[in-house]
């Protein structure tokens, strides 16, 4: 597979069939091999902008909103959204965990 391939993350991917660890890996190895390092150095934080959502933050409020983090449109990596706030998370509908 070349960098030129126009690769989606989950083409070809139906979400009704299960893959196989082996499976799982080798597509993991491709997206991989497709990243630049400044894309993977993206992945590690959010892709807002650090004003404008600090600026929302204190207009807002903490919670009102899921944040994305790891987004690299070009390979449709559509990354993870998250929220979370001094009592964990507390969004309608939201996967939750207790904070200590």
């Amino acid at each position: 597979m070349s960098h030129n391939d126009n690769l989606e993350a989950f083409a070809g991917v139906s979400p009704w069939v299960k893959l196989t660890d082996e499976q799982i890996e080798q597509r993991i190895q491709e997206l991989l091999a497709l990243l630049t390092l400044d894309e993977k150095i993206e992945m590690m934080d959010a892709d807002g902008s650090f004003w404008t959502d600090l600026a929302f933050l204190i207009i807002e409020g903490i919670n009102r909103r899921t944040w994305n983090a790891g987004v690299i449109s070009r390979l449709h990596i559509p990354g993870v959204r998250f929220t979370d706030g001094p009592r964990g998370v507390v969004m309608e509908g939201a996967t939750t965990f207790p904070v200590s």
